[in-house]
């Protein structure tokens, strides 16, 4: 006979083979509006039950696999009746389900749950946030819902709560398409605009050149390998998005401090496999390689160019321990001749180190010149300029020091360039960048539209009528809250 258990727990019965068996419900056919039986087998009844606890969870998740049968309303309805109602006060499901009626069916009702996209979610939250309200003597007078009115659509009443996350295996269980490459992408934490809200992931400018900071990319590949060898065997692993810090970047990506980071990176990846890295981004925020606007690089992009330039496909042993002070890398030569290149970083903030090569070497030594948060990249103890009239002089004086690829791109420039013409070009982008950016300047000062003491007045008002979360939003937001 099976043993009848609580509500939701399914049953446990002991077959005529000795066997245990655990039955339950895993929700309501679409079609039929029947409910789904399934069971779990197993020798004890120890085993069975530990197997029924854990069939029941996952079927309480959005089976992945049948997305395409749901409309995003009519999953939100299998969500209430099913797994949200049953489990909260009969007052918050009322809550719950003018949320839904109201806000989440209108805009997002008809559109199938596989083809939701988070542009769609966005859409949604912006213009509940400009004008969202539905009563008329309120909507007058403040058209638009509050922000923490807004979160709760991604959490309890809202899609978040009711769509979860999938595994790795759950998502590539229907996959027979073969695949060419294995994709991920990650940062080594989150800037500071982000530290407020998630302060375990934001890494303070002294442990930039940290070896945990720094390894972050070899140690997201060792990770994904084992995916990447189930799924695309003897594939490449692409990583299509990464750099030092989410949201924008930490205000020191754009000076020297970023560059052991960036040529790090480069140089563990390729330790653990082959493929290839996305960098984001070329001309934008703080992480960008190009200063936005006037697109003068900045000293990633001068460490970047001179891995691109030296750095072969072939990675050697370098025959040196990792060690703070010393990070030691040893490749073939780009330009396909015999010998060896070797990238040695010193990730120490105070020692000098030393690393002894089998022969003689040609050295490009990058530096901050003291600083390393310099906007500066030094080589051979030169500034790297970036205006062409001192780029000009640089490479010059460069080519004279021994800088072969400096001579080489003197004699391109020399030969095949009107330098008038480039110098004309030049100057015209940076007028047209110095007048976005005064323009820019200039709406920014206009909206913020309120000083500090202003604003702070007001955020302790917020807070004493007991609306702390909203004005700690605001607050780092920055924005006018009147």
């Amino acid at each position: 006979m099976a043993k009848r258990r609580a509500n939701g727990e399914g049953s446990l019965r002991k077959r005529k083979d000795g066997r245990w068996e655990g039955r339950y419900t895993a929700g309501t056919d679409p079609d039929t509006g029947k409910a789904i039986v399934k069971s779990v087998l197993g020798k004890t009844q120890a085993e069975v039950k530990e197997k029924l606890k854990k069939a029941i969870a996952e079927s309480e998740e959005l089976d992945i696999k049948r997305t395409g049968m749901y409309t995003v309303g009519q999953w939100m309805d299998l969500w209430y009746e099913i797994y949200a109602k049953p489990r909260i006060r009969e007052s918050t499901a009322v809550y719950y389900k003018m949320f839904i009626d109201t806000h989440i069916r209108p805009k997002l009702g008809d559109i199938k749950l596989n083809q939701l996209q988070t542009m769609d979610i966005q859409r949604l939250y912006n213009e509940l946030r400009e004008n969202g309200r539905i009563r008329k003597e309120i909507k007058d007078k403040q058209p638009g819902l509050s922000v923490s009115y807004i979160r709760g659509m991604g959490g309890g009443a809202g899609i978040g709560d009711a769509i979860k996350s999938c595994k790795t295996e759950e998502l590539m269980e229907g996959c027979v398409e073969k695949l060419d490459v294995f994709s991920h992408h990650y940062y080594n934490g989150i800037s500071e605009r982000m530290a407020a809200m998630v302060p375990s992931a934001y890494v303070l400018a002294e442990g930039a050149m940290s070896e945990d900071y720094l390894g972050m990319a070899s140690h997201c590949a060792r990770a994904f390998s084992k995916f990447r060898d189930m799924y695309v065997p003897g594939g490449e692993m692409w990583v299509t998005e990464s750099g030092d810090a989410g949201a924008s970047g930490h205000t020191w990506a754009s000076t020297y401090l970023e560059v052991p980071r960036t040529l790090n990176e480069l140089a563990d990846f390729v330790t653990v496999t082959n493929g290839v890295i996305f960098h984001n981004t070329l001309a934008s925020s703080d992480y960008g390689w190009l200063k936005h606007g006037s697109f003068l690089p900045r000293p990633s992009y001068f460490a970047v160019l001179l891995w691109k330039k030296l750095m072969g496909n072939t990675v050697y042993d370098s025959g040196e321990a990792r060690r703070e002070s010393a990070h030691v890398y040893a490749h073939s030569r780009a330009d396909g001749k015999d010998g060896v290149v070797y990238l040695i970083i010193n990730n120490s903030w105070t020692e000098t180190t030393t690393v002894e090569l089998p022969k003689e070497a040609e050295v490009y030594a990058l530096t901050g010149n003291g600083k390393m948060r310099s906007r500066t990249i030094y080589c051979f103890g030169l500034g790297v300029p970036r205006d062409l009239d001192k780029g000009m002089e640089w490479l010059r004086v460069s080519a004279s020091h021994g800088n072969q690829h400096a001579a080489s791109l003197l004699r391109h420039v020399q030969e095949h360039i009107h330098v008038a013409t480039v110098r004309g070009v030049f100057g015209l982008l940076q007028s047209i960048a110095k007048m976005i950016q005064e323009d820019g300047d200039h709406l920014y000062q206009k909206r913020i539209g309120i000083d500090r003491k202003q604003r702070q007045k007001i955020i302790e008002k917020k807070m004493a009528q007991g609306k702390r979360h909203q004005a700690e939003y605001e607050n780092y937001r920055g924005i006018d809250m009147q």
